[in-house]
């Protein structure tokens, strides 16, 4: 008697299980969904060189689907541009800290550092971007981080 009573609690807490399941990549997809919403108006915004503004609508969209680390990339370099140099170390570090091999985060964090007069950092991380780079149509990106190293 006692198998068929635990038999029957498995019955009936296996559909709540699977219904949860379905809930939460329901859930997630409907977070892709908002995350992309949010990427596009941020890129929409720095259009309209409204970098604050886009990169809240960045770190919005990252907060909400932190599986797509490029929207930190995004507000980082919205922060650059808005000359918030120690908000876009700070961003570049945490793209980089989530995608250490991608080469556009080491460039963006070197012209940072480059831009508020830090000079070793920047060298060290165009180092780092050179190390990095491997794809050949970006060529020009490796000279132009070749001539500003020496000439910094």
């Amino acid at each position: 008697m006692y198998r068929f009573w635990v038999f029957g609690i498995f019955l009936a807490v296996v559909p709540v299980t699977m219904s949860t399941g379905a809930q939460a990549q329901a859930a997630a997809k409907v977070d892709k969904e908002t995350a992309k919403k949010q990427y596009k108006e941020g890129k929409a915004l720095i259009k309209k060189k409204k970098y604050i503004e886009a990169a809240a609508r960045f770190a919005a969209a990252y907060k909400t689907d932190p599986t797509f680390p490029k929207s930190l990339y995004r507000e980082a370099y919205c922060y650059r541009k808005a000359k918030d140099y120690d908000k876009a170390i700070s961003k570049y570090k945490e793209y980089i800290a989530k995608v250490p091999d991608n080469p556009d985060g080491h460039f963006g964090l070197a012209e940072t550092y480059r831009k508020s007069n830090r000079k070793t950092e920047a060298i060290n991380s165009y180092k780092s971007y050179l190390v990095n780079e491997k794809r050949k149509k970006e060529a020009k990106w490796v000279k132009k981080a070749q001539k500003i190293i020496i000439d910094l």
